[in-house]
């Protein structure tokens, strides 16, 4: 969430009598999946803190796994949302995979200019800027590895 954002919402609590108590960074392994819990309370800052110390993780736990569950869905969910065919998704999956329009022809066994005209309407579809978005984009609904995250067991360890 940008800062921009998170001061909108904050107003918006302010604006409700109910001053932000509590903020729920959520973190994630994707830039594009990082969120904020903003939970607002009319309580003394001193209850709030006192709240935080009895159950601050237990709270934290549970926004974390909402927080899982949700970009699982969005995951889950994406092709239906932006109305792709099995194609165009097959068609984000080689752009993810970091394949250039010849070798996508080649492999769909369409023209070149096919690609073209079929990469233009997916970027439409899913709001995509560019292939670098849209190759980003199937990184993160799980159509392609992330290249960067390849090697993460071996960091791990």
């Amino acid at each position: 969430m940008s800062d921009e954002e998170y001061a909108r919402q904050s107003d918006l609590l302010v604006k409700l009598g109910m001053p932000v108590g509590l903020t729920i960074p959520l973190m994630s392994g994707d830039a594009q999946e990082n969120a904020v819990i903003l939970v607002g309370t009319p309580r003394s800052e001193a209850e709030c803190n006192s709240i935080l110390e009895r159950f601050g993780c237990g709270l934290h736990l549970a926004a974390m796994a909402s927080h899982a569950r949700y970009c699982s869905l969005y995951k889950q969910e994406f092709a239906e949302r932006a109305q792709l065919t099995e194609k165009q998704t097959e068609l984000i999956a080689l752009v993810g995979a970091g394949l250039l329009d010849k070798q996508i022809a080649h492999q769909l066994g369409i023209s070149f200019s096919a690609v073209r005209q079929r990469l233009a309407a997916v970027q439409h579809k899913t709001g995509a800027r560019n292939r670098a978005h849209l190759s980003a984009m199937a990184m993160r609904i799980g159509l392609s590895p992330d290249p960067l995250m390849a090697n993460a067991h071996i960091a791990a360890e």
